[in-house]
């Protein structure tokens, strides 16, 4: 009987098994781990509006440095014009 035992016991140690009962650790895990996620995704959202900001914001700056661009190359013109009527 003793053996017997000794063999369920030493089984028993040996044998690879999963606990399925739920405790709290593995709860408070659980949220913590949601909660995480939840953080993730609200910080790339802020990142993605701060970045459609700026976007936004360097199109109107490049739009506004096209046109004084634009206005460089006519009074260039302009001048370029007057040079030539004077006969330079």
């Amino acid at each position: 009987m003793v053996e017997h035992d000794e063999e369920i016991a030493l089984e028993r140690r040996t044998k690879r098994s999963f606990d399925t009962t739920i405790n709290v650790a593995h709860i408070l895990t659980t949220i913590g781990a949601i909660v995480a996620v939840f953080n993730w995704a609200s910080d790339i959202k802020t990142t993605i509006a701060t970045n459609m900001t700026e976007i936004a914001h360097l199109k109107e700056e490049r739009m506004r440095e096209a046109e004084e661009l634009k206005e460089s190359i006519r009074e260039l013109n302009k001048k370029i014009d007057r040079l030539i009527e004077r006969g330079y």
